[in-house]
């Protein structure tokens, strides 16, 4: 994997490189992680059949952080950028949470930029967080979100555990997972990046991102991989969007929760080469719980 730095207007973001072939952009989510987090030992395997492009949004990683681009939108425009920077027309987008927003946003606003969508876990569909009020009232106050991030700085036991509260499969949990994690989470910039993106999103009568109208509108072929027990994006709601895209797809990982890649690697790696390489759905799918 090459590491590269690609300087924009908004400021520098690093990004990982590896492979040749159609553009695959991964796209990781927002909290403790980043590029290398979410998707680094994906990379060799996914790069033996695409060109892997993996950057850290602003304020994760490597990344400067610019609070302008720590919006949904704001972050459309730097993926936009970044597709320039690397000469890349189009490509295929593969975004968790977070970044399955952005993906999203993107293909809303420049359908001809994407090529797939592979959404994991994706932001973007819930016209409400879980515990919306709470959620709302944790971002607004002063101190309560400093505070969270201090503790999980101070303690990689309230790391581990927040880890276990978001990933069903208690397995990936590892010594090694909770040592990266608490790294990331040391970051200086990367709990400001992901308050200005929350405070961005979060309003008391609902959340400002919502793609749930605009589903049947976007052509692509789309892939939705979801943790039957994630609990941060009801699984009845990926359901909906994937009936409303019109090539979309629903996969659905059992015993999982709201990192997939992290807590079924091998399943994850499968289904989404297999789903690019064929460039279109070949059909819907529901994967039943007890079936994994």
């Amino acid at each position: 994997m090459r590491e590269r730095v690609a300087d924009l207007v908004g400021g520098r973001i690093s990004y990982v490189e590896e492979g040749a072939g159609p553009a695959l952009v991964l796209l990781h989510g927002g909290g403790l992680d980043s590029a290398m987090l979410s998707w680094g030992h994906l990379i060799p395997e996914l790069g033996k059949h695409f060109r892997v492009l993996a950057p850290d949004w602003p304020g994760y990683g490597g990344s400067a952080w610019s609070e302008g681009r720590s919006t949904t939108q704001g972050l459309v425009g730097c993926l936009e950028e970044l597709l320039d920077h690397w000469s890349v027309s189009s490509a295929c987008l593969a975004g968790i949470s977070m970044g399955g927003g952005v993906a999203l946003g993107l293909a809303a606003r420049r359908p001809e930029r994407v090529d797939q969508l592979v959404l994991v876990g994706t932001y973007g569909l819930q016209s409400h967080a879980p515990l919306h009020k709470i959620s709302y009232l944790a971002v607004r106050l002063p101190g309560v979100m400093s505070c969270s991030w201090s503790l999980l700085r101070w303690s990689r036991t309230l790391t581990r555990l927040a880890l276990r509260a978001i990933m069903r499969n208690r397995s990936a949990v590892t010594e090694g997972l909770v040592e990266q994690c608490h790294a990331a989470v040391c970051v200086p910039t990367a709990g400001n990046a992901f308050l200005a993106w929350q405070r961005s999103e979060v309003f008391w009568d609902g959340l400002r991102t919502c793609y749930a109208d605009r589903l049947r509108d976007l052509p692509h072929p789309a892939l939705l991989i979801h943790g039957a027990d994630d609990p941060l994006v009801p699984l009845s709601t990926v359901e909906r969007a994937a009936n409303s895209l019109p090539n979309g797809m629903l996969s659905v990982f059992a015993e999982t929760g709201h990192w997939p890649q992290r807590e079924r690697p091998e399943r994850l790696l499968a289904e989404l080469t297999q789903f690019i390489r064929a460039r279109r759905p070949a059909r819907r799918i529901w994967t039943p719980p007890s079936s994994d």
